[in-house]
Order: C-alpha cells, then structure tokens, then sequence
C-alpha cells in the first residue's frame, strides 16, 4: 500500500490511501493494547501518529481533520502508557488532547469528557501516590461538561456521576463519602427512571450504596438495600450466579463485623450453596467460604445450637486416596 502511495501522482489519492493506512495502525494498536501486547501497540500507534503528521501536510486535508486525528492518537498514546504505568508520559499525552480540543472545539465538548476521566483513572492509577483531589478535579470537569451538554436525568449525566462517586470513595474520608453518596443518589434516581429497578446498571449502584452504607457505619441500612436487591439479581442473572453469592457473602460479613455469628453463618451458608453448585466443592471459592463457616462452627455457642450440612460434611473430609502408606 505504501508503494500505491508512491505511483499516484494524485494528491486526493494520496490523503485516501494513508488515511486506510492511518485506520488500520490506528485499529492494529486498539487491539494490540487490548491484548496487552504494549511494545507492538506502540509501534503500531507510532505508525499512525507519523502517517497522521504527512496527511496533514497535504492541502486536501483540512486542518479539522487531521486535529480530530491528532486527538484520538493523543488518547490512545494516553491509555497505553496508563496500562504501562508510564504515568508520567501517559499524562502528557493526555493534557496534550485535551488541549487541542478545547482550541478546536471549545471548553464544554463531549469529546473532552473520556479524556478528563482517563486522566483522573490515570491518577487514581498511581496508588498511595495518588492525588486524590487532582484525581477529582478530573472527574468533575467531565461531570460538568456532561452537565452543559445533557439534560438532568439523562443517562450520560448519571454516567458521570458514578464515575465522580467512585473517585470521592477512593479518598476514605467522611465529607468525601457524603458527597459519593451525592452522586450515586442522583446515578441511582436516573438508572431507576430509565431502566428499572432490576437492570444490571440500576443494581450495580445499589451495591455501591451498600458499601458505602458499610464504610458511613450504617450497617442495617446496607444489609436491608443488599436484601432488597436479592430477587431482582436472581432475576437478572440467575439464582446461582456470582452477584447473588457475593450479596449473600456480603451480608454475613457485615453481620460478622457486628458479632452477630448466627446470622452470618446462616448468609455464609447460602452463599455456600450457590458456589458450590456453580463451581463444584472443590473450587477456590467454594473453599473459602467453607473455611468461614468451619471458623463459624468452631465458635461452642455456634456449634451447640447448629450442624453442618450433609454437603459442607462430605466436603470438609480430606479427598480420597486409594494409596496405603
């Protein structure tokens, strides 16, 4: 292809043949990074940055063309470096297409949101080097953009919101948890509206509100939203799946945390029962969860009042072994 690039004498045919080529490193390095094969998405994305810079030097492609390219490489070049924890790199790059596109497309463009929030990930990313406020300053300008460009109880704005919430959540303190409860009330309202309470967006955030609940002290307030979520993921996913063994899990590890064994033990069981027919009695999970409950039993006020099941019996003997030693 690039030989065709060559032969033409055609300015237009040019532009087109180096804008296939652009797309296909462009498409090439998305995938690569999705693979996490970071060396050939960077050399591919590396290709398209260089192909990008000779299309726009060429007078058939206008100058908003090749900027709304040069923000998307930008970004690409930002997550990449994200994912190799070049954060440092990652940032600039990143800064670089927010600027370019607030010039050429002003401060409240939807094209900025995903940039602001890719940089506040980044951030986040750094772990106990973390600017948690920098990291929310991120994503409240993308919530605010999202704000002058979507209606109050659109999707998009409840998108952002969660995005916010999570980030006022990282910082473990309790007017930020106020105001993740803020955001995730508003998400919630949204998600409630348009899609229902038994939607897996709408009971992802109850699960949010829960842990939050959990972290504010306000145990009986997350137990009753993790009860009242049950049926409505039994629905959605199925009575053995992942979303309502760990809600049951949950529930006895608030309840345990309370010095309420009983209970816990009886949430334990049930999140038990659905691992171990989902996954078998010999899965890691499935172990686990039988290990919590064997610690529950050893308790004597526990074991006096409670017997194991025949299952959690069998499955507590020491696999078989036909060698005699």
């Amino acid at each position: 292809m690039l030989s065709a690039v060559q032969m033409t004498e055609s300015q237009l045919e040019k532009a087109n043949i180096l804008d296939v080529l652009m797309r296909i490193y462009l498409t090439l390095g998305r995938a690569f990074m999705a693979q996490k094969k970071y060396c050939d998405s960077e050399q591919a994305l590396a290709k398209a940055d260089k192909i990008s810079q000779q299309r726009s030097q060429m007078s058939c492609v206008s100058s908003k063309e090749s900027t709304n390219w040069q923000i998307k490489i930008a970004t690409l070049l930002g997550r990449l470096n994200a994912n190799e924890k070049k954060f440092a790199i990652s940032s600039s790059y990143l800064e670089t297409a927010i600027d370019l596109t607030i010039k050429h497309r002003g401060n409240d463009s939807i094209g900025l949101i995903p940039i602001y929030q890719d940089l506040g990930h980044v951030e986040q990313a750094k772990g106990k080097h973390a600017n948690h406020d920098r990291a929310i300053e991120m994503f409240l300008q993308a919530h605010s953009i999202a704000s002058a460009n979507y209606s109050e109880g659109s999707v998009e704005l409840a998108e952002t919101a969660c995005v916010l919430a999570n980030a006022y959540s990282n910082v473990g303190q309790m007017d930020a948890d106020t105001s993740a409860e803020s955001y995730l009330l508003e998400a919630l309202t949204t998600y409630q509206s348009e899609y229902g309470p038994n939607h897996e967006k709408t009971l992802t955030v109850n699960d949010e509100m829960a842990r939050l609940a959990v972290r504010m002290e306000r145990q009986e307030e997350a137990i009753a939203i993790l009860r009242r979520s049950l049926s409505a993921k039994t629905e959605v996913f199925g009575p053995f799946c992942d979303q309502v063994a760990n809600t049951h899990k949950m529930i006895g590890s608030i309840h345990l945390s309370q010095s309420q064994l009983t209970k816990a033990l009886k949430a334990f069981r049930k999140c038990y029962s659905i691992e171990s027919t989902s996954y078998g009695a010999h899965h890691r999970r499935t172990r686990e969860s039988l290990r919590t409950i064997d610690l529950l039993m050893a308790n004597p006020a526990i074991a006096n009042s409670m017997t194991k099941s025949r299952t959690e019996e069998i499955s507590s003997r020491p696999r078989f072994n036909t060698i005699i030693r």
